[in-house]
């Protein structure tokens, strides 16, 4: 019975002061793409310790549309130089003007945009902080333990995250806007490094080791795929509801959440590109992906590099995204 009223309570708080539907604009397009880069077949390393590492001096990691505008991106800018100082940017870059600008230089890891105009983000300690797109209303939201992976609601008036409160495996929990916790789910859910809400913010996807969990906001687990993928990269529910998009190391997918079967999008490149961490638009017709590509640079070296691709949602028409290093 408590379980009962709990949900409904949860359901009324989620669902009360819903905004009006979003006017999304048109996509621009820009004169900031490039041909995707090929693939290449690296040969096996001559050494007994394989190849050694080297990265480049910048990376463009994490991309985040904004949920309102097709035409803006959220990103992290990341110095690697290890000549200079190591630092990261958070950035946000036009795909219709090309403009890239600063927003913040304490975050570190993991930003989310919410409809709300609020972007959330890790910082070097694992603390929460959100800020407006302008760079104004810098907020602390967390103050101790462990939390990373953040991910706003549809609505923009709760997030999802992982939580490390103690020695054992983190847990899912929920917060509002202003950090306050409002529900920690119970370790029978899973928790997880990857969070997508479903379209009507009542449920959200998961990965949890294998499988990709959907669970509602009470915290029961109402679905599973298990043993979908061992290396799950980044999942997202698509703004439809109907299929779920995921990747991992050996390329792109998605699965449909009535059939339950999995159509396999892109495959990755034999041995020097893959797809890790991505976006889809507001207006669904592009993702965006973090894309690690790696070239043989001498006799026993491979570069490291890091960068954002375009690519349309059946996975074709890869571009690369000139963002200037």
């Amino acid at each position: 019975m408590k379980s009962s009223i709990l949900y409904i309570l949860l359901s009324l708080l989620l669902l009360a002061c819903r905004h009006d539907p979003i006017e999304i604009p048109i996509r621009c397009e820009g004169d900031i793409y490039a041909s995707g880069d090929t693939c290449i077949v690296i040969p096996p390393s001559s050494s007994v310790f394989g190849y050694d590492a080297e990265v480049t001096a910048f990376d463009q990691r994490r991309p985040v549309f904004n949920p309102t505008n097709p035409n803006e991106i959220l990103y992290l800018h990341i110095n690697t130089d290890p000549f200079t100082r190591f630092y990261t940017e958070l950035r946000i870059f036009n795909l219709c003007t090309g403009e890239d600008r600063l927003i913040t230089d304490k975050a570190e890891y993991n930003p989310d945009w919410s409809v709300k105009d609020w972007i959330i983000f890790e910082d070097p300690g694992f603390q929460l902080w959100k800020i407006k797109s302008n760079g104004d209303s810098l907020t602390q939201l967390t103050f101790q333990h462990q939390h990373n992976c953040p991910k706003w609601s549809p609505d923009g008036k709760f997030f999802l995250h992982y939580l490390v409160d103690g020695p054992s495996l983190g847990k899912t929990v929920l917060m509002n806007e202003d950090g306050e916790l409002i529900k920690q789910y119970k370790p029978d859910l899973g928790s997880s490094l990857n969070y997508s809400w479903s379209p009507d913010g009542n449920r959200f996807l998961l990965s949890f080791y294998s499988d990709i969990r959907i669970g509602n906001i009470e915290g029961e687990l109402v679905d599973s795929f298990p043993d979908i993928s061992p290396a799950l990269s980044s999942l997202a529910w698509h703004p439809v509801g109907k299929d779920i998009y995921w990747s991992d190391r050996s390329g792109i997918y998605k699965t449909n959440l009535e059939t339950r079967k999995t159509h396999p999008l892109l495959k990755r490149c034999e041995s020097n590109k893959s797809y890790v961490v991505f976006s889809i638009s507001p207006n669904m017709d592009q993702m965006i992906f973090e894309q690690r590509y790696l070239t043989k640079t001498g006799n026993n070296l491979l570069l490291h590099d890091w960068f954002l691709v375009s690519l349309d949602m059946d996975g074709s028409n890869e571009r690369k995204i000139m963002i200037e290093k």
